[in-house]
């Protein structure tokens, strides 16, 4: 990623301790984008890459701790999202489970991925320096 532009945002709200947004820009696309997300138990790793100004792809990393605050990784969760034209075309989660996509729970977490990827990217775009949460129901690390 050395070519490219890197920004970097405050995310507030979005996690119990924080969080960070790391966007990597070709001139004036964001290609990629890294949040990471602290709580008490654990961290969560989100890893956002585009195509053509859309969303193709994200990665989540969840990290679990053996105690609060410790640091100390007991587990990690990794799901991978697809995504096509604007529509989750594949979603595989904890140990390389397929979600059918006439799963209750795709058609909501796709509209979540994609409003929380586009706050993330006109976050990364603006002038301030911390992104703040907008009502997205997403599950991380210590949030409600």
């Amino acid at each position: 990623m050395a070519r490219y532009r890197r920004v970097k945002k405050n995310l507030s709200g979005f996690s119990a301790e924080g969080g960070e947004l790391v966007a990597y820009f070709h001139g004036p696309s964001v290609m990629k984008m890294v949040a990471n997300f602290f709580g008490e138990t654990g961290r969560s790793l989100e890893e956002y890459y585009f195509w053509n100004g859309q969303l193709i792809f994200e990665l989540q990393t969840e990290n679990r701790y053996d105690k609060p605050l410790s640091g100390k990784v007991v587990s990690k969760i990794e799901k991978r999202f697809y995504f096509k034209e604007d529509k989750m075309i594949r979603w595989i989660g904890e140990n390389d489970k397929e979600l059918a996509s006439d799963s209750a729970e795709y058609a909501p977490k796709q509209a979540d991925y994609l409003k929380m990827s586009k706050q993330f990217v006109d976050g990364a775009k603006s002038k301030a320096a911390t992104i703040e949460v907008l009502n997205v129901n997403l599950f991380l690390p210590d949030a409600e």
